[in-house]
């Protein structure tokens, strides 16, 4: 078997620490979305029960500003 070069390492170990960062940029990225989408969907969960329970939207009306 041959070994690889250390010029070859090196290049590995810089696509792995690319790779690892992108990783990480990402998840960052996909978290920062998600916080918002969570919010939105329970906005929408709530107007759906509002049919349902009239007396309490009385009590807390539903801010239709979003």
């Amino acid at each position: 078997m041959v070994s690889p070069s250390p010029s070859t390492s090196t290049i590995k170990n810089e696509i792995g620490g690319m790779l690892e960062d992108f990783t990480s940029e990402i998840l960052y990225t996909f978290s920062l979305q998600m916080d918002p989408m969570q919010i939105k969907k329970k906005e929408e969960e709530g107007r759906e029960l509002a049919i349902f329970f009239p007396k309490c939207t009385k009590m807390h009306p539903i801010n239709d500003s979003h």
